[in-house]
């Protein structure tokens, strides 16, 4: 679950929230205990499966990391990046010396 089912135990886990002006929404104080947001702290805001997903940015920082993690398995994501980069120098300074001939 999502949030800290000790913190919330008297607090509704759903709310109905009307959409203010300009798209506001306004989280309530026990959610944000919950997930221990702060006034100025930055969520990402995605999509998924036809529902808005709030997270706090470290938390989306982190399942993005782990998704990236998982998808590379064993393989060096950056090494192969700087492989291809060099093979590519490699392929234009070749095509440059074969053009000025």
């Amino acid at each position: 679950m999502w949030h800290d089912d000790a913190s919330m135990a008297d607090e509704p886990a759903f709310v109905r929230l009307r959409l203010g002006p300009q798209g506001r929404v306004v989280v309530p104080a026990h959610f944000r205990r919950a997930l221990g947001l702060e006034v100025g702290d930055v969520l990402v805001v995605s999509v998924e499966e036809g529902r808005l997903v709030f997270e706090p940015k470290a938390r989306a920082l982190a399942s993005l990391r782990a998704l990236v993690a998982d998808a590379a398995g064993d393989r060096d994501l950056v090494a192969e990046l700087l492989d291809e980069r060099r093979e590519e120098v490699r392929r234009e300074a070749a095509a440059d010396a074969e053009r000025s001939g």
